[in-house]
């Protein structure tokens, strides 16, 4: 048994037994593991402010805007849902879901180029 499975963790636990626990915590809380994790991080930063910088140079572009007016047009500013008659609620809830997935897409957009300095309170949720 090497202490670092969760049965054994709990088998030790129950019976008084924290030597297990404690080279767990130990190997966690090592300068190696935390010397990786903080590099991690750092990358996975890195990688965030390199694709909202991506994203404002895209969408500040002529191109862009036309291409972020049109995702806007598609999504957010359509009606979240479309009431037909003859619909069932299980029907009107799988399109609302439908909507808010596609809605959820642009926000993640608009949320990351705000980020990035961009204003996009230009494409406001109404129809244009």
């Amino acid at each position: 048994m090497n202490g670092l499975e969760l049965g054994d963790l709990i088998r030790n636990a129950g019976a008084g037994d924290w030597s297990s626990l404690d080279t767990l915590v130990g190997t966690l809380g090592s300068p190696a593991v935390k010397a990786r994790s903080e590099e991690d991080k750092a990358q996975r930063e890195s990688e965030q402010r390199q694709w909202r910088q991506d994203l404002l140079d895209l969408f500040s572009s002529p191109l862009g805007l036309r291409v972020l007016e049109r995702l806007a047009d598609g999504t957010v500013r359509q009606p979240p849902i479309q009431i037909a008659l003859g619909l069932t609620s299980d029907q009107v809830g799988t399109y609302s879901a439908y909507r808010h997935g596609q809605n959820s897409v642009i926000h993640s957009l608009f949320a990351d180029l705000k980020e990035a300095g961009f204003d996009p309170t230009q494409f406001k949720e109404t129809p244009r």
